[in-house]
């Protein structure tokens, strides 16, 4: 079948010197159907605009706006991978935080790869926080969660996204995506985020995600924690490992198996 079109992505806002940048809206739409139950033909790919980014903040000053969602994978037993999030836009020079990651796009549950997440946007140099990565869409391959946005000077680095979600007895987790950086002179490094966990029947199994590594500090701060690893039936997973300290401060915690 003709894959369907999906919507226009919106307009990120015009760059100024302090407003914010507008967010994208979602992904287009889904995907047109990969045909019969049982057919190996892929399914129509995610709608046009599904990766759209959010706008940056202004030159000095303003928040990144929001990535638009990932639009959904065409239906198919087999194949098919949905859009991915959209990247969180990035904050002014000075001042405002990173817009989030958008989320991946679910795809079919009995077949197809779930879209990554959008990576957060960075942070501005001052008192500011980064954006946080996008989780991976759900699928018998769940999606990727996208990485937490990077500090400047002050501030917070952004967690990572979540993995998608195994949807089928046979289906693997995402991995989580990694924590962000903290700000060089102070602020603690962001959480990996948990992988996806696998399907839901504990004989046939599947693997879990595997968690993203917490985000380190460079000044004063703590390390972000490492993500938990997704449940696995047949295979265990891998719990991410947690960031290093800053000249004074903590390590992250490892995420837990």
């Amino acid at each position: 079948m003709i894959p369907g079109i999906g919507g226009s992505a919106g307009i990120a806002g015009i760059r100024g010197i302090r407003g914010s940048g507008g967010s994208a809206t979602a992904g287009g739409g889904a995907g047109g159907s990969a045909g019969a139950t049982g057919s190996w033909a892929a399914g129509g790919g995610a709608g046009l605009g599904a990766s759209l980014a959010g706008g940056n903040g202004g030159l000095l000053a303003g928040a990144g706006g929001n990535g638009g969602a990932g639009g959904t994978g065409g239906i198919s037993t087999s194949v098919g991978t949905a859009g991915a999030g959209g990247h969180g836009g990035n904050a002014g020079l000075l001042f405002g935080g990173g817009g989030a990651g958008g989320a991946g796009g679910a795809s079919a549950v009995t077949g197809g790869t779930g879209g990554h997440g959008g990576a957060g946007g960075n942070a501005g140099a001052f008192w500011s926080d980064a954006g946080a990565g996008g989780d991976g869409g759900t699928a018998r391959f769940g999606g990727t969660g996208g990485d937490g946005g990077n500090a400047g000077l002050i501030g917070f680095g952004g967690t990572g996204g979540f993995g998608g979600q195994g949807t089928i007895a046979t289906s693997t987790g995402g991995a989580g995506g990694a924590g962000g950086q903290a700000g060089q002179w102070f602020g603690d490094g962001g959480a990996g985020g948990a992988g996806g966990n696998a399907g839901v029947t504990a004989t046939t199994g599947g693997t879990g995600g595997k968690g993203g590594a917490g985000g380190g500090a460079v000044g004063v701060g703590d390390g972000g924690n490492g993500g938990n690893a997704g449940i696995g039936h047949t295979t265990a997973a891998t719990a991410g490992p947690g960031g290093p300290s800053g000249i004074f401060g903590e390590n992250g915690q490892d995420g837990l198996t």
